[in-house]
C-alpha cells in the first residue's frame, strides 16, 4: 500500500509539472506570435526537446495534459469571432441550433493559431501552405454562407476573423465595460 501511495504521489507531481511546463511554453509562444515578438531560440529548442519528444507527446495526448491551458494565462488572446460586413453593417453567421454554434466555435478556434502566427509555412503551428489554403477556403465558405443568411445584395462582401479584446482591469474599474474586435485577417469576396 505504501508503495502505491509513493508511486501515485510521484506520478501526480510529475503530471502537474508537465501541465505547468506545457502552459508556460504555450503562453510564451502564443504571446510572442500575437505581439510579434521574436522568440528566444534556446527557449523554443528546450521546450520542443522536453515537451514534444515522442513519449511526452503521446502522454500529453492520452491524458489531455498536453493541451495548453493558455486561457488561464494573462495577456493571451481571447476567443475569436468571424464577422462579415454588408451594406456598412456588421453581420455574423446565424445558427439554427446550439450544437451548430458550438461546432462553429471549435472550427474558428482551430484556424486561430495559423492566423496569429502570420507565417505561411510554420513548423511551430504545424500549418503549411496547403493548410493555409484550406483554412482560407473555410473562411470564404463561412463568408458566403453568412452573406446568404443575412440577405446581402452587394456584389462584394468582407469577412474577417477578429480577436475579442476586453478592457484591462484598470479600464474596467473606470467604467469601460465594452469589448472591441481586433481584426486579424480580412478577405473581400466578390460574388456574381
Amino acid at each position: 500500500m505504501r508503495y502505491k501511495n509513493l508511486l501515485y504521489n510521484t506520478w501526480a507531481k510529475l503530471h502537474i509539472a508537465f501541465i505547468v511546463l506545457v502552459c508556460c511554453y504555450s503562453a510564451y509562444t502564443k504571446y510572442c506570435r500575437f505581439y510579434k515578438v521574436k522568440q528566444n531560440k534556446a527557449v523554443i529548442a528546450a521546450g520542443s526537446a522536453v515537451l514534444y519528444n515522442t513519449p511526452m507527446f503521446v502522454y500529453g495526448n492520452v491524458t489531455g495534459s498536453g493541451s495548453g491551458y493558455g486561457f488561464f494565462a494573462p495577456s493571451i488572446r481571447s476567443n475569436g469571432a468571424i464577422v462579415g460586413e454588408c451594406n456598412g453593417q456588421k453581420i455574423m453567421p446565424q445558427f439554427k441550433s446550439f450544437e451548430g454554434a458550438v461546432r462553429f466555435n471549435s472550427l474558428s478556434t482551430a484556424i486561430t493559431d495559423y492566423l496569429l502566427s502570420g507565417d505561411e509555412d510554420s513548423t511551430v503551428t504545424g500549418v503549411n501552405k496547403t493548410g493555409v489554403a484550406y483554412y482560407d477556403l473555410i473562411l470564404k465558405s463561412i463568408g458566403v454562407n453568412t452573406y446568404r443568411q443575412n440577405n446581402c445584395t452587394q456584389d462584394s462582401f468582407f469577412i474577417s476573423y477578429n480577436i475579442i479584446s476586453f478592457p484591462e482591469i484598470k479600464e474596467y474599474r473606470n467604467g469601460d465595460h465594452e469589448y472591441s474586435l481586433v481584426k486579424v485577417k480580412e478577405m473581400q469576396l466578390k460574388l456574381k
